[in-house]
């Protein structure tokens, strides 16, 4: 759905603002393919690849944690963090509502139950865990 309004808005939008796109952007210039055509290559390329992992893996975001290049670079950093999800000292019910709305699935009970901190180098801080978790067993 998102590749489909993404293919239809953004010619719209070159159309809407009188922007030359065809002979800046869709015409070969010198050999070279200009920004449009890499554009719409990047993007069906992507939504190609994301979209039947998400139905093998059933898994949010699973593009990002399985090719997305960023995601190596980024893993060492977020494993050294200074800022990290932490148990408070509350004992955790088990409801596991932090992990249902956890964006990047990770187990944060798992390790709120073992009294450690969110050592995942998924975890985004996005402090929905914090925000969901009815006793408050979650910094």
């Amino acid at each position: 759905i998102l590749f489909g309004v993404d293919s239809i808005i953004i010619p719209l939008l070159f159309l809407w603002s009188g922007y030359d796109y065809l002979h800046n952007h869709i015409i070969e210039s010198h050999g070279k393919f200009h920004q449009l055509i890499w554009f719409l290559v990047g993007n069906g390329t992507y939504y190609m690849l994301a979209i039947p992992l998400a139905f093998i893996f059933k898994k949010k975001r699973a593009f990002c944690k399985i090719l997305c290049p960023v995601s190596l670079v980024m893993k060492p950093q977020t494993t050294l963090a200074l800022i990290k999800r932490k148990p408070t000292g509350v004992e955790c019910i088990e409801c596991e509502a932090c992990n249902n709305n956890c964006p990047m699935d990770v187990n944060v009970m798992d390790y709120i139950i073992k009294g450690k901190k969110v050592s995942s180098s998924e975890c985004i801080i996005c402090r929905m865990c914090v925000n969901v978790c009815p006793v408050g067993a979650i910094k």
